[in-house]
């Protein structure tokens, strides 16, 4: 418009940024916001439609715009596993969710009938499959965007050589 804006104030909100600027706008000027995004402030959030509100305010006068951000679906699982012990082994079994959908996800483990008495499981399994000598322990969970899904086996193999000493 071929009109002068003196102290203008905007307030841009929605779920990944909050921001509020006050400038002045000159005849057939424009503005441009630049906002930095910080992945903690979003990573929990699922992939969608978000609506983000344009507050706009200038002298006495206010208006309220609303228009939406399309938040792109990104799946990205991540697996990491640690073992380490001798005596008493220990394994743990660490898949995050790093992506924006909720992940489907399945851990297993496969003890020998011996083995299994001295093991302990955290948290505990969803399912206990057993086959002749083998058992298989299967945890099957959702994470959502930004959760993590931690398995620990622990097997002590100090009891049995107790036993073996007696």
């Amino acid at each position: 418009e071929n009109f002068n804006f003196e102290n203008l104030s905007v307030r841009l909100s929605s779920a990944f940024f909050d921001t509020k600027k006050d400038f002045s706008l000159g005849a057939k000027e424009r503005e441009t916001f630049t906002l930095e995004l910080d992945k903690e402030d979003f990573n929990k959030l699922s992939a969608g439609f978000y609506t983000m509100k344009a507050e706009i305010e200038v002298e006495d006068q206010s208006t309220e715009i609303e228009g939406t951000i399309k938040f792109e679906e990104i799946k990205d699982l991540q697996t990491e596993t640690k073992s380490y012990g001798f005596f008493i082994n220990t394994e743990i079994i660490e898949k995050k969710n790093n992506g924006n959908t909720i992940e489907n996800t399945q851990v297993s483990i496969d003890k020998n009938i011996i083995s299994r008495l001295f093991t302990t499981l955290s948290p505990e399994p969803d399912i206990t499959d057993r086959s002749d000598l083998k058992i298989r322990y299967i945890w099957e969970r959702p994470i959502n965007p930004g959760e993590t899904l931690e398995v620990k086996v622990k097997t002590n193999w100090f009891f049995p050589l107790i036993i073996l000493i007696l």
